[in-house]
């Protein structure tokens, strides 16, 4: 089923001065080295990656995982994904269900999966969305689904469950062995679901397949521009959850970092500027020359972007603010997409980006198509998820 993401995030969003050199192309950085792809790839529109038990997990309409631990400890590279398939229900469509929003916290992984039906134009489209809750056994989850008959009146119209989201709290600490140890203890998952009796949205807490909880978190915590109803992500900063209606949102120790990104009306919106929210929640603006950013990720030295031209980076200060002007990459992670990019992780924030194998960490992004595909400069075959590994030196199609 070849959708874009900027189609997918409209069908579900509908309602809503250093030491550094200043480069605006890779003329002043360095050159950026040419390899070959790999044909292997995860295609498809994949939004997000989470991680869950012994796993890290994506979605491209069906579920993939592979273990969280490093290659530099696995000494595993590129096709290392198992697909694991996508809950399925006794719920009217008559396509295979499809997943692409996945979430997790501490015991549970949580996929939103849509059914679809032929519409009257000849162009598939949703028709219900039904939330799951599934617990690992052995290589495999079980699946059960979640109690919103509730809040929804029994009702699984796909328009009724806006995103499926978490906290992103993920405490990573490298062992001696190179091993990573994930601390998943304060990782909390939410929904975003309309309430046909009170005819709003709400935001909701996850808690396995038994009824959501509604919350109302403080004002404070919505970030500037977003109301519980718009709700689509949420950050774990400084023992607080934030919420908000933007793509690009991520956090480190200092800083909590978010850009004004969004999909409405079947259109897609990026800002140039990085906000950066400090502890006592005071924000400072960082102007970037990267374009139009829709996702991003932290390292111990770089934020990672993901824009509507490929992936870019901007250095950090060691105030923890970002420095405005993109640095080139010393590999050809500048080179390697020139699409949109809706999703960048960085699978231990401490760590460096583009690091070797002593100090860098598996990274990766995923490139979409927005728009026509005849009309793009990347081809079908070129969507989907890469994948930067330390012992590598270069960003690859990433696949199984």
């Amino acid at each position: 089923m070849k959708k874009t993401i900027a189609k997918i995030s409209a069908i579900i969003l509908a309602a809503l001065s250093i030491a550094f050199t200043s480069c605006h192309d890779d003329l002043f950085g360095m050159i950026e080295k040419e390899v070959a792809l790999d044909k292997s790839i995860l295609q498809g529109d994949i939004m997000n990656m989470v991680v869950y038990k012994e796993w890290i997990l994506t979605a491209n309409g069906s579920i993939y995982a592979k273990t969280n631990q490093p290659s530099t400890y696995t000494n595993l590279y590129n096709h290392q994904w198992v697909n694991i398939g996508t809950p399925e229900a006794a719920i009217k469509g008559n396509q295979s269900p499809t997943t692409y929003l996945i979430a997790s916290d501490e015991n549970y992984l949580y996929a939103l999966t849509y059914t679809w039906d032929e519409n009257d134009d000849g162009d598939n489209a949703p028709t219900s969305a039904i939330l799951f809750s599934g617990e690992k056994q052995q290589n495999t989850i079980k699946w059960t689904i979640v109690d919103t008959t509730a809040i929804t009146n029994s009702q699984y119209d796909y328009l009724l469950i806006k995103a499926l989201y978490d906290n992103q709290y993920d405490n990573v600490t490298e062992n001696p062995d190179k091993s990573y140890t994930h601390d998943l203890s304060k990782r909390k998952a939410y929904a975003t679901i309309f309430n046909p009796s009170s005819g709003k949205y709400g935001i909701y807490e996850l808690n396995g397949s038994s009824a959501p909880t509604k919350i109302e978190p403080p004002s404070e915590n919505l970030l500037p521009g977003t109301t519980e109803g718009e709700t689509i992500k949420a950050i774990y900063f400084n023992d607080e959850t934030f919420f908000s209606k933007y793509y690009g949102l991520t956090a480190g120790d200092k800083f909590l970092y978010f850009t004004y990104s969004y999909t409405y009306n079947e259109q897609s919106y990026g800002g140039s500027q990085i906000f950066c929210m400090a502890k006592d929640k005071t924000v400072t603006t960082v102007a970037t020359d990267a374009g139009s950013i829709f996702s991003i990720a932290k390292t111990s030295d770089f934020i990672l972007l993901g824009t509507a031209s490929g992936l870019k980076r901007v250095p950090l200060l060691e105030s923890g603010l970002p420095y405005g002007n993109r640095l080139s990459f010393q590999n050809n992670g500048g080179s390697i997409i020139s699409e949109y990019v809706y999703m960048v992780y960085v699978l231990n924030p401490n760590k460096k980006e583009s690091g070797d194998i002593s100090s860098g960490t598996d990274e990766y992004c995923a490139s979409t198509i927005y728009g026509s595909i005849g009309s793009s400069s990347d081809s079908w075959d070129d969507t989907g998820l890469y994948a930067y590994y330390p012992a590598k030196l270069i960003w690859n199609k990433d696949g199984n």
